[in-house]
């Protein structure tokens, strides 16, 4: 991916490179969670992408299981942004399945996490109730 940050979070299992040929089956995979998906843009030129990289390690961190990241291969972003709702690089969606929760573009101060996160969650689990609702 070109960053020692970026390639870090995929070394280490904190996240997955994902394309255009397997990005559905990702977020399918664990409808019960919520998928975050890594826009990165060039973090040469985007340097707000390495910091946003971490915020991303540290809401999975405190998540216990419940946020999968996924880094979009930067060969795919520009095809796959208006798919999944990314408007600017660096950015960060969230899915619940195939259900979008929520996109925050570039990063944001702490608080805003803080304050998106919960609200994250709960969408998901409304989403996932929904669903459950509809197959009976």
């Amino acid at each position: 991916m070109g960053h020692a940050i970026i390639n870090g979070l995929i070394a280490s299992g904190d996240a997955v490179l994902v394309d255009a040929g397997n990005i559905g089956k990702f977020i399918e995979a664990a409808p019960n969670s919520v998928s975050a998906l890594f826009f990165t843009g060039d973090p040469e030129k985007k340097l707000e992408t390495a910091d946003l990289a971490v915020v991303l390690r540290e809401l999975k961190r405190g998540a216990d299981g419940a946020l999968r990241l996924a880094v979009i291969d930067r060969k795919d972003e520009r095809e796959l942004m208006p798919a999944y709702r990314v408007g600017a690089l660096p950015s960060v969606a969230f899915y619940a399945g195939e259900t979008h929760l929520e996109t925050i573009p570039k990063v944001q101060n702490w608080s805003v996490y803080e304050e998106k996160m919960p609200e994250i969650f709960a969408r998901a689990a409304g989403a996932r109730s929904t669903e459950a609702t509809a197959h009976v």
